[in-house]
């Protein structure tokens, strides 16, 4: 018996405003990525995770560790996505949404009440510290506030007087 063919690529367009990073500690800690070739964020490798979104709402989505990775013998063994946390692969966010495609799943992107907000918390391969692809656009910059209204115009100088003359000068001494 052969393994399922993997589902057809349809095209994968990264968000014109980047994608939202998540810390996997369910604390809503994260950040905008705009590139998507970026392997790091703040200094650090971002982590990948997928979710099983065709699950009945209630069923846990998350998948952090996948079975078939670990009986085919890819990636480190453990099953992880992106193999465990002591020996994380680095995956830009494309590479990150085909390897949940071709498992059948999509990055997570907070739509579950089971995602913890895309993060995940607690869902194995040493992730809950790391920062993790989402599927989740970046928010709109937030807007710039409105000009102010013109203001009255300055009110005009006060006129301008005529110079005063200077002292008059002392006479000059009378001679003896």
């Amino acid at each position: 018996l052969s393994p399922p063919s993997p589902p057809p690529f349809g095209p994968v367009v990264f968000p014109g405003r980047g994608v939202w990073v998540v810390r996997g500690t369910g604390s809503g800690q994260g950040g905008c990525v705009t590139s998507p070739d970026a392997t790091t964020f703040e200094g650090e490798t971002i982590a990948m995770q997928c979710c099983d979104y065709s699950l009945p709402e209630g069923e846990d989505v998350c998948r952090r560790d996948v079975d078939v990775l670990r009986s085919q013998g890819i990636g480190d063994g453990t099953g992880c996505v992106a193999n465990h946390a002591r020996d994380l692969e680095s995956t830009t966010w494309y590479a990150a949404q085909r390897r949940c495609a071709v498992l059948g799943l999509s990055l997570c992107d907070g739509s579950s009440e089971t995602d913890d907000g895309a993060s995940c918390e607690g869902k194995g391969c040493g992730y809950n510290a790391l920062y993790l692809w989402t599927g989740i656009e970046c928010p709109s910059p937030p807007s710039s506030p409105p000009p102010s209204p013109p203001s009255s115009p300055p009110a005009p100088p006060p006129p301008s007087r005529p110079p005063v003359p200077p002292p008059p000068s002392p006479p000059p001494p009378s001679p003896p």
